[in-house]
């Protein structure tokens, strides 16, 4: 069987298809990477659902304090690596067959955004990090944030990222510099990338901050404001494309 002639070329999804969309889609997916990792933070002792880099330098300060909550840290690594690898091997089985697989990717994040909020409702009131639903709660929320950092980088590649703002800060300073000088040509590009970049890390906050309240006031149900939001997103995708 003839193979399609750019078979693994990146998927371009209907959901950002112009400069509109994509500040949309951008800003939506940093309020609930903030949202969703403000939450993991807060409820399991210092868990980082969003990115490895921050568990990392937990697992460090555990090992010197002899704290509780190393056990969910270490497992977070393995897990998302395996998640983010299972979702390359989705995708390059779908891209072989000359197939989408965008609405599979935030669906099965949203089934984890779901199995986090119900398996940590079951685990409250969570006094030990260390607690088997404490775990379980936790692994959830990393493997639902695992997907939406590997659909950053195979659908829609360049895309701003959403889950980490330490680099879009470090860019949005650089495009700052680069508007105020005399170089036309870094200041059109500087321009039109911060147009993007900006919304984004101020939707992260606003996600970090009422992430926390949220939690505050209503606990894991808080994860429902995620949940709808992804699904919105998907709705909308899919009635553009109808």
């Amino acid at each position: 069987m003839k193979l399609p002639d750019h078979p693994l070329e990146p998927e371009i999804s209907p959901i950002a298809r112009d400069e509109f969309a994509i500040i949309c889609q951008s800003n939506l997916l940093s309020y609930v990477a903030g949202f969703v990792d403000v939450l993991g933070f807060v409820a399991l002792f210092g868990l980082f659902t969003n990115h490895v880099t921050g568990n990392i330098v937990m697992i460090g300060g555990l090992l010197t304090t002899h704290a509780d909550g190393l056990i969910p840290k270490l497992l977070a690594i393995p897990v998302f690596v395996m998640c983010v690898a299972l979702c390359r091997l989705v995708v390059l089985y779908y891209q072989r067959r000359g197939q989408q697989c965008w609405r599979l990717l935030f669906c099965t994040q949203m089934l984890f955004l779901l199995l986090f909020m119900v398996v940590g409702l079951a685990a409250l009131p969570i006094t030990d990090p260390d607690a088997p639903m404490a775990i379980l709660a936790g692994m959830m929320g990393v493997a639902a944030m695992s997907i939406q950092n590997a659909q950053a980088r195979l659908i829609n590649p360049g895309q701003v990222p959403t889950t980490i703002m330490t680099g879009n800060i470090t860019q949005a300073v650089i495009d700052m510099v680069d508007i105020l000088s005399r170089d036309v040509t870094h200041r059109d590009t500087a321009l039109k990338r911060l147009k993007i970049i900006g919304p984004a890390i101020f939707a992260f906050m606003a996600g970090v901050v009422t992430g926390a309240y949220a939690f505050l006031y209503v606990s894991f149900y808080a994860l429902v404001v995620p949940l709808v939001l992804l699904a919105g997103l998907v709705l909308h995708a899919s009635l553009r494309r109808a």
